[in-house]
């Protein structure tokens, strides 16, 4: 200390051996709580005197780093199982299954449980690209189908999947038809997709009927229909289906055999065919003309050189072709159902004036034509009887 003539207390001063550079800076506030050491063993001397080093404590951030990357091999951990668990799931339950829906087997075990729940939007969800349009792909019509022969017994078997494509066997039940096929499915972005989810119905033999299955009207060359029953009807007047009439499309992408049914008149319409042939033949046999209608022309002058005299042709038929009128059995034809033709009907004996080597007298006809084909077309206005 110093003398000080002012007699203010000593003010505390630095070591001179202090350097001045290393001076503590100022801080106003610590970045972070302070904490007291541990108070540490005493460092004991080794055999040659010499002091070893004490070792340093690990810092905070030491601590929180192992902390962390002891949580990051724990996670890489647990990721790492349910990934294993679920490629073991993925090969059991045929493939890897994907974000927006199930395995392939559950994609093919939803669609048949939605077919036989009669939910059609949630059946086409399982198919990829089908034409929703179609009249047969709703829940009335899959109603009407689970009402003629429900689907059931449905069981999934072990699918077979390799590169996002694959096949899972199915079994189950329509109505009395035990079905065994396979359904087959792809991976479409994040999915399983059934491929070729529908059947196909033929409605083209039925063109001009106004056909109807299972109750809805239907057009075109065939119609998209999930597995079911479908029972086929025309609606134009005078006509019926007969035969097998009720189809079955067993698997998906199956386009059942449908010539087991046929179109046919209705009794009243049948009569009334049978009636107007009947008028069409007795104006025919009135007639006194060469060409009579009815396939009954005759030329003027025949094969024998004999002349025939226009309007003198007389015609007659037999009670046996009488008869053979009456019972006519309608047909419809394939290609145009609303044409119905009847098949042969009989010989008409023909008698005219007639003229051979300058002499005039009567002449009977030898080998005359026969009553023609009788046809009609009902979906024509004012249709009447033609003959070929």
């Amino acid at each position: 200390m110093t003398d000080d003539s002012r007699g203010e207390e000593p003010q505390q001063t630095i070591p001179e051996t202090a350097d001045a550079a290393s001076a503590p800076a100022e801080v106003s506030e610590p970045a972070a709580p302070v904490y007291a050491p541990v108070a540490a063993a005493p460092v004991q001397p080794a055999a040659d005197g010499a002091v070893p080093q004490a070792k340093k404590g690990l810092g905070t951030g030491a601590i929180i780093g192992i902390i962390g990357g002891g949580l990051f091999v724990l996670i890489v951990l647990v990721v790492a199982i349910v990934i294993a668990i679920s490629a073991v799931r993925g090969v059991a339950g045929g493939g890897t299954p994907f974000a927006g829906g199930g395995s392939a087997e559950e994609t093919a075990e939803g669609f048949l449980t939605a077919i036989a729940d009669a939910d059609a939007e949630t059946a086409l969800s399982f198919v990829y690209e089908t034409e929703s349009s179609s009249p047969l792909l709703t829940d009335e019509v899959l109603a009407a189908s689970q009402k003629l022969a429900p689907l059931t017994d449905i069981v999934i078997g072990e699918p077979d999947v390799t590169a996002g494509y694959g096949r899972v066997p199915v079994t189950y039940s329509i109505g009395d038809t035990s079905v065994t096929t396979e359904i087959s499915v792809s991976q479409i972005s994040d999915e399983w997709k059934i491929t070729g989810g529908t059947g196909q119905l033929a409605v083209h033999q039925l063109d001009g009927l106004e056909p109807t299955i299972n109750g809805v009207p239907v057009s075109g060359e065939y119609v998209d229909a999930f597995p079911g029953a479908y029972e086929y009807g025309v609606t134009v007047d005078g006509f019926a289906l007969e035969g097998d009439t009720i189809v079955v499309v067993t698997a998906p992408s199956e386009y059942p055999d449908t010539s087991g049914m046929s179109a046919v008149l209705s009794p009243e319409a049948a009569d009334a065919f049978r009636q107007a042939v009947s008028t069409a033949i007795d104006a025919c046999i009135a007639s006194t003309t060469l060409d009579a209608g009815c396939g009954l022309a005759i030329p003027a002058t025949l094969t024998d050189g004999t002349q025939l005299t226009e309007g003198t042709i007389t015609r007659s038929i037999s009670a046996e072709t009488r008869a053979t009128i009456a019972a006519l059995v309608p047909e419809v034809s394939y290609d145009v159902p609303t044409l119905v033709s009847g098949g042969y009907l009989g010989s008409v004996e023909v008698t005219a004036q007639c003229t051979k080597d300058g002499s005039t007298g009567t002449c009977s006809v030898l080998f005359g034509p026969s009553l023609g084909t009788p046809s009609m077309n009902f979906a024509t206005d004012g249709a009447v009887i033609e003959w070929d």
